[in-house]
């Protein structure tokens, strides 16, 4: 679980009880997604959420791979450099 720790009175600190190498296979699945690879890196993703089922950085790469919000971005940029038309 993902806990939040005040330190004093401006700072705070994130604290884990994840399993070793949890970070680490995240990294690897990272680093597998840039290279195209993303069968490979979401069953490394989705082996990181077996033991750390609550890890939020795996969700959100599961959830949000950054080819689709690249591909969003191009759309809706293009999208917002048409002209709109009074209707």
């Amino acid at each position: 679980m993902l806990t939040l720790e005040r330190l004093d009175q401006k700072a705070w600190r994130f604290q884990s009880d994840w399993p070793l190498g949890a970070d680490t296979h995240l990294d690897e699945a990272l680093d597998l997604m840039a290279a195209g690879k993303l069968g490979k890196a979401e069953k490394l993703l989705r082996d990181v959420l077996v033991v750390c089922p609550d890890h939020i950085d795996v969700w959100h790469h599961l959830v949000v791979p950054e080819e689709f919000i690249f591909a969003a971005s191009s759309r809706i940029s293009g999208a917002l450099r048409r002209p709109i038309l009074a209707g």
